[in-house]
């Protein structure tokens, strides 16, 4: 009886710590499970420090980053996923991924202090780099890439989600150990906007967003940068302005030179275009120039008059006929000889009103000139 008793405590005992094997094993495992699941917000496992050790993937399409970086000239997915870039390039505040990670004070001081993890972050950047049409050089200097017409007429479009990226790069590149590229990056996009024209749609993110990525030296050195080139850019504005104001029309005004039937109509048909306007020296040898019929007839009259009278003009008249001044005689001839010129105009300016105007002044300066031939004889 008592060996009965024995043997079934034993066999319960057994049983027992057999139980308690398994719930220790149990609990261990769920243990194991929760660490696991939570070991992308561990502080003592750093998650973006993982991510660029590709321990673990960006969520939520499960890409490492080794994946990542091989996705340069890849430029739809680039464009269209967007999943990778706050993994890629983390910043202190939460972006739209919510299963991305902020990055901490230990985080960056790791990344920042290892070769490897900043080479990445560098890869990384000339990746993006590739993807908007630029490239660093060995020098640490920026250029355009083969591709720059092509990706830069991708980035220069209003409301460009991709200039949102540019902002998150540049923390990032701060944070993680490549402060030295942000300020000739900088420069170089200045130089795209407001210089070449080439990203002119970014310049509202670059004065509102990106400026303010940097350190206050720097950011100061980068606005005197902008505003010589503003001033650069306003002063040949200013020069292409004022050449195409001094740009000297087209003269329609005839030259104080020009004979004055190349310039005028012709409203005297009878006048010769080859003969010269005759000198004031020739006029007492010669007939006033011959505009009309009627006007050669009465200069020549008085060409004969005056050489038939050599000392008084008075000696012509008769006795009987009061004696006539020459002032007189001048203005009663001049307004004989102006006659047909009036009546000529009259009749060109009913067959064109459009063109009266010239023809009173061409018939001003006609009487004006017979006048002066006149006086000659008088």
């Amino acid at each position: 009886m008592s060996t009965e008793k024995t043997t079934d405590f034993s066999s319960s005992q057994a049983k027992s710590k057999e139980n308690r094997n398994e719930n220790q094993t149990t609990m261990s495992t769920e243990k194991t499970t929760d660490f696991s699941s939570s070991q992308v917000k561990s502080p003592e496992s750093p998650p973006n420090v993982l991510f660029y050790k590709n321990k673990i993937p960006a969520k939520p399409n499960n890409e490492h980053i080794e994946e990542i970086l091989n996705w340069r000239e890849d430029y739809d997915e680039l464009e269209y996923n967007h999943s990778y870039i706050q993994w890629l390039f983390p910043n202190r505040d939460m972006g739209m991924n919510s299963l991305a990670c902020a990055l901490t004070d230990k985080e960056a001081e790791i990344i920042r202090t290892s070769d490897d993890l900043r080479g990445k972050v560098k890869a990384a950047f000339e990746m993006m780099l590739d993807f908007y049409g630029m490239e660093l050089t060995k020098n640490n200097e920026f250029k355009l890439a083969e591709n720059s017409e092509e990706r830069l007429a991708e980035l220069n479009k209003r409301y460009n989600h991709n200039f949102l990226r540019i902002t998150r790069i540049l923390l990032a590149l701060k944070e993680l150990g490549h402060k030295e590229l942000t300020l000739p990056w900088m420069k170089f996009l200045a130089d795209l906007i407001y210089k070449e024209n080439k990203l002119n749609c970014a310049q509202s993110s670059f004065e509102n967003f990106w400026i303010d990525t940097l350190d206050a030296e720097d950011k100061l050195q980068l606005t005197d940068y902008r505003n010589t080139l503003l001033r650069n850019t306003k002063s040949k504005e200013k020069l292409i302005s004022s050449s195409s104001d001094n740009v000297s029309p087209v003269s329609t005004t005839p030259n104080d030179n020009d004979d004055l039937e190349n310039s005028t109509p012709n409203i005297f048909p009878n006048s010769d275009k080859s003969t010269p306007t005759p000198s004031t020296d020739s006029m007492s040898s010669s007939p006033v120039s011959d505009t009309s019929k009627d006007t050669e007839a009465k200069a020549t009259e008085v060409d004969v008059d005056a050489k038939s009278t050599s000392t008084n003009i008075n000696d012509t008249v008769p006795k009987s006929t009061p004696t006539v001044s020459t002032d007189a005689m001048a203005s009663s001839q001049v307004s004989d000889t102006s006659k047909p010129a009036e009546e000529i105009t009259k009749e060109d300016d009913a067959k064109s009103t459009l063109n009266m105007t010239s023809e009173k002044n061409a018939v001003t300066e006609h009487i004006s000139y017979i006048k002066k031939e006149m006086n000659q004889f008088c």
